[in-house]
């Protein structure tokens, strides 16, 4: 019986050592959107909903697709850059370790005295599967596509992301 509650005690120590190493808090670099705040991939709804097991999982995937810091900041940078240029079509991109970004600026239009651009954004993670050591030729990519929109605005002589509420703010 003292055998079985010393294993008990290790494996809660181990588990809420696993759990305090995966809960730390994101990065609080500035976004230019939450395109980049939210990981690449999402745990999709399970069964076990609630369960410790089930948030211990969320939480390791959400660090597994989450983008590193230095790739958040070359997303905003890429981004900004693209802002600046007023060609269309023409593709920026940035790597970081495994994590890759694009950014595609699409169109230019004004809207209420202001200018906006309007832009295709990509991020993602490349990873090697390894079929048993049968193959390392393989390449999974995992990523998401979204598109976004900002108005530069005179007054503050700045670019603001476009979303549900600016129109109202800005008429």
């Amino acid at each position: 019986m003292k055998k079985i509650l010393q294993y008990i005690k290790y494996i809660t120590y181990s588990l809420i050592l696993i759990y305090s190493v995966t809960y730390v808090d994101k990065s609080d670099a500035e976004s230019l959107s939450t395109f980049t705040e939210k990981p690449i991939y999402e745990n999709p709804e399970s069964s076990i909903e609630g369960f410790g097991i089930d948030i211990l999982i969320d939480q390791m995937i959400y660090y597994y697709y989450s983008l590193p810091k230095e790739g958040v900041k070359k997303h905003n940078s890429i981004t900004f850059l693209a802002l600046g240029d007023p060609s269309h079509g023409k593709i920026f991109s940035w790597e970081s370790g495994r994590y890759y970004g694009l950014v595609k600026m699409v169109a230019t239009v004004k809207e209420n005295e202001k200018l906006c651009r309007i832009w295709i954004e990509e991020v993602g993670k490349i990873a090697t599967p390894d079929n048993y050591g049968t193959s390392t030729e393989l390449v999974k990519v995992t990523k998401k596509i979204d598109s976004n929109k900002a108005c530069f605005d005179l007054s503050n002589a700045k670019w603001i992301i476009v979303d549900e509420y600016f129109h109202f703010k800005n008429q």
